[in-house]
């Protein structure tokens, strides 16, 4: 008696994106850079496979970390060629995240990540709102 063979699993856009938490803009730019190989079949019907939905997905987590599609192509190639187990270590003493708050002011996030990406961004508005009341108070 012959086995039946189950279909792999695929993926829409629209499922990428719920299951990642990323845009489908952003997916399709991380397809754009090579970060995520292309998918199969037509733009509008495009199926991806459990290999691309995993890839968008840490793809998201080192966009939490606060890392640039840039960085990330970086990450993803030196996690291809280390070890198992040391790409996290590798990538953790590699994150650092600046941002400028006004001349000659940065906030820096560095390494393992300890606030969300949302807790950054309030803390980041905050900064800056007190920064600009001292420069508007000439302190």
């Amino acid at each position: 008696m012959a086995s039946k063979v189950m279909p792999a699993r695929t993926y829409s856009m629209a499922e990428l994106s719920r299951i990642s938490g990323l845009s489908p803009r952003t997916i399709r730019r991380c397809i754009e850079v090579g970060l995520v190989s292309r998918s199969s079949g037509a733009t509008s019907g495009a199926r991806y496979n459990e290999r691309q939905k995993d890839r968008v997905i840490r793809i998201r987590e080192l966009i939490d970390h606060g890392m640039t599609l840039k960085k990330i192509q970086r990450q993803l190639l030196s996690e291809a060629a280390a070890p198992s187990g040391t790409s996290l270590r590798v990538f953790e003493e590699q994150v650092r995240r600046d941002v400028g708050i006004g001349p000659g002011v940065v906030i820096g996030f560095v390494g393992e990540r300890h606030l969300t990406a949302d807790q950054q961004r309030r803390f980041l508005e905050r900064v800056r709102k007190a920064y600009e009341e001292i420069v508007a108070k000439g302190i």
